[in-house]
C-alpha cells in the first residue's frame, strides 16, 4: 500500500446516549491479489459494517477488543459477498492500532493499522471523533498475504480508503467540570478573605 491514500474518518455529534457508528472502507486491488471470494486481481473492493460509538464488545484484552458485525456488506468488482459471522477488533497505539475484519472461517481476513480510533480501557471503549490516517494494511485470503508492512509486492492494493462514520467527540466528564467548578469557586472564595484587612 505504499502507493496508497489511506485515510480514516471518525465523526459523530455528541450526545449521553450511543450513537452508530459506521466503518466503511473501499480500494482496489493490484494485479499481483489472489483470487479468492472477496478479493481478485484490479478489483475494486468495499465494504461496511454498523457497531456503536459505545460498542457492544464480544472479548477484550489489556491491548484490544473484539466486535462481533452486524450486517457487514461486502463487495467486489460490483458483486455482493455473502458476509456473516464476522468479527472485528480494535487495537490500542501500543499494538499498532487501527482495527482488523475476520471472516468466521478465517479465510479472509483484513488489516489496517494506524492510530488508535477509541479512548478508554479495552473493556468499556469509545470511539473517537477525529480524522486518522493508518500507516499500513494488508489482507489475508486463502491463506496468502499481501498488502503493505509484510514485504510483499506494494502494489497489491493499489489504494485504499477508511472511514469511520460515528463515535463521541471527546468533551470533559460531568464530575470533572464540577470538581473544576468547585475548585475555581473555593480559589475565588479564598482571594477575597485574604484580600480583606
Amino acid at each position: 500500500m505504499s502507493k496508497s491514500a489511506l485515510t480514516i474518518v471518525l465523526l459523530i455529534a455528541a450526545t449521553s446516549a450511543a450513537n452508530a457508528a459506521v466503518i466503511a472502507a473501499a480500494g482496489t486491488f493490484g494485479p499481483n491479489a489472489p483470487s479468492s471470494n472477496y478479493t481478485a486481481p484490479n478489483a475494486d473492493w468495499n465494504f461496511n459494517f454498523r457497531t456503536s460509538d459505545i460498542p457492544l464488545i464480544t472479548s477484550n484484552t489489556a491491548t484490544g477488543f473484539t466486535v462481533a458485525i452486524k450486517g457487514l456488506t461486502y463487495t467486489i468488482s460490483g458483486n455482493s459477498v455473502l458476509s456473516t459471522g464476522f468479527t472485528a477488533t480494535f487495537n490500542d497505539a501500543a499494538t499498532g492500532g487501527g482495527f482488523d475484519i475476520v471472516s468466521p472461517d478465517g479465510l479472509f481476513e483484513a488489516f489496517f493499522y494506524g492510530p488508535q480510533l477509541f479512548v478508554g480501557p479495552t473493556r468499556t471503549p469509545l470511539f473517537v471523533a477525529s480524522d486518522y490516517s493508518p500507516s499500513s494494511g494488508y489482507f489475508l485470503a486463502n491463506n496468502t498475504i499481501f498488502g503493505s508492512g509484510n514485504g510483499s509486492n506494494p502494489g497489491d492494493v493499489v489504494k485504499a480508503d477508511i472511514h469511520v462514520l460515528g463515535g463521541v467527540v471527546q468533551t470533559p466528564e460531568p464530575m470533572a467540570v464540577a470538581l473544576l467548578g468547585l475548585g475555581l469557586a473555593g480559589i475565588a472564595l479564598r482571594r477575597r478573605s485574604v484580600a480583606r484587612p
